[in-house]
């Protein structure tokens, strides 16, 4: 075989098999500010209401499973020059359906506007954000 071909080969099986992020990286459905946030049980406030509010990052391309490999401390939003960790996760699949809705939250600075969703490996996402509600529900 030629040395060509081999490299060929090789790229060839590497996107085809084991590298999904290459295939179907995450996309961002939609990304909404408010002062708090609900998810069944539990409440999101920012400590500093004067400054920061709850942004909620849906998500979608993933299954569960994919989702459920990325290590949590891998998950950040870069607001700004800040980068800020998850709070929430929520993570559902409907019916036989293999994809999953992913639902984020996130306490980031007010003026805030220009983000980066960075998940695990993932290439970052970016993203802006404008408006803003009282009350979100996940």
């Amino acid at each position: 075989m030629m040395p060509g071909r081999a490299v060929a080969a090789v790229l060839i099986g590497l996107t085809l098999g084991g590298c999904s992020y290459l295939e179907r990286p995450p996309r961002i459905v939609s990304a909404k500010r408010g002062r708090e946030v609900r998810s069944g049980t539990s409440e999101l406030r920012p400590t500093n209401a004067a400054s920061d509010v709850v942004l909620v990052v849906e998500i979608a391309g993933l299954t569960r499973e994919e989702f459920e490999k990325v290590k949590g401390d891998t998950i950040h939003v870069m607001a700004g020059d800040e980068k800020r960790g998850p709070h929430i996760t929520q993570v559902a699949t409907r019916g036989d359906s293999r994809k999953a809705e992913i639902k984020i939250a996130f306490v980031v600075p007010e003026k805030s506007s220009r983000m980066q969703l960075l998940i695990g490996d993932y290439p970052p996402k970016k993203f802006n954000v404008s408006g803003m509600v009282d009350r979100l529900q996940m």
